[in-house]
């Protein structure tokens, strides 16, 4: 009996201590996808840049009837900010738009960058003349597949790496 009693004592603290190492590594494991994930925010600047949030940025030119128009220093209007949470909120003085956005790896000097327009809003539906200007601003964001990012600068990019929007820091 007492046998029996000492094998299953040695038994039981077994399965314990197996259970508790497995915890442990299973801790170990999700502490360490955590610091990864952080490490990754940190280095890619996901969400976080500082560059990119919490500031105005106003557009400098934009890719319109087949070529890249640079715009008045005096324009104003067409913004943009994007915030940590990962929405954006861009105006051109015609519409103004809401999403997500999404900034991913660099490769050279590229991110690849997309948005995610989930509200327009036609704040002046009286203005024929900016129409064609209003659809090239959406379809710009629409299209931006890449990004080149600096303290000053934004520029936005099609697939084919032709600079559809270019904003500078207010």
């Amino acid at each position: 009996m007492k046998n029996k009693l000492y094998a299953f004592f040695i038994l039981f603290t077994l399965y314990f201590s197996t259970l508790s190492c497995m915890e442990l590594a299973s801790l170990k494991e999700e502490t360490q996808k955590s610091r990864q994930k952080e490490y990754s925010r940190k280095a890619y600047g996901i969400s976080a840049d500082e560059h990119l949030t919490e500031r105005v940025w106003v557009l400098a030119a934009c890719y319109f009837e087949g070529s890249l128009q640079v715009l008045d220093a005096n324009m104003t209007e067409s913004r943009l900010k994007f915030s940590a949470d990962d929405t954006f909120k861009a105006a051109n003085g015609i519409s103004s738009y809401n999403g997500t956005w999404k900034k991913g790896l660099k490769k050279n000097v590229f991110h690849h960058f997309s948005f995610y327009i989930t509200e327009r809003k036609t704040e002046d539906p009286s203005n024929t003349v900016g129409k064609p200007f209003d659809e090239a601003f959406l379809h710009n964001f629409m299209n931006t597949k890449f990004a080149e990012i600096d303290r000053t600068e934004l520029k936005f990019y099609s697939k084919d790496k032709i600079l559809l929007l270019r904003f500078i820091r207010l």
